[in-house]
């Protein structure tokens, strides 16, 4: 859970911010509040950063993607800072991670459910995803009950 004594954006806020962080590799499961098919999924490249999850002290949590290079060195994809308002974190028995919450748009005018995968590595998050194929591809056709 992210803490800080320091303003925003200082060197101490930063650093606060790096001590919480989780080093992970993130696929978003879902497009606009759909979940979207595996295959779909893992013909996308795995974001490589960190996340932070701080409490708002209004009983929420929003849980913040940050990119970094520090983790593989430069990363060929472009910098993403994602939020997930009200976030619920759920580990699995295999270490990945899957977090609810709330995304929205970049003019806050439109807001729809969003789940990430996160864990370790790329190859771990991979096989997550290959293990969900039933259950994504359901929701995704809209033929589950």
């Amino acid at each position: 859970m992210f803490r800080t004594v320091g303003a925003p954006g200082s060197v101490r806020a930063n650093s606060d911010r790096k001590q919480a962080a989780w080093p992970c590799r993130l696929v978003e499961l879902r497009f606009c509040g759909v979940y979207l098919p595996s295959e779909l999924i893992l013909s996308r490249p795995l974001h490589t950063g960190w996340i932070v999850s701080k409490d708002t002290g209004v009983g929420e949590r929003i849980c913040t993607f940050y990119t970094s290079a520090d983790l593989d060195g430069p990363s060929p994809l472009p910098p993403l800072t994602v939020h997930l308002g009200d976030g619920k974190v759920r580990q699995n028995q295999d270490g990945t991670y899957l977090i609810h919450g709330r995304s929205c748009d970049a003019g806050y005018l439109s807001e729809w459910p969003q789940t990430w995968l996160c864990g370790p590595g790329s190859e771990v998050v991979s096989a997550a995803v290959r293990g969900m194929t039933a259950w994504l591809r359901a929701r995704y056709t809209g033929q589950w009950r």
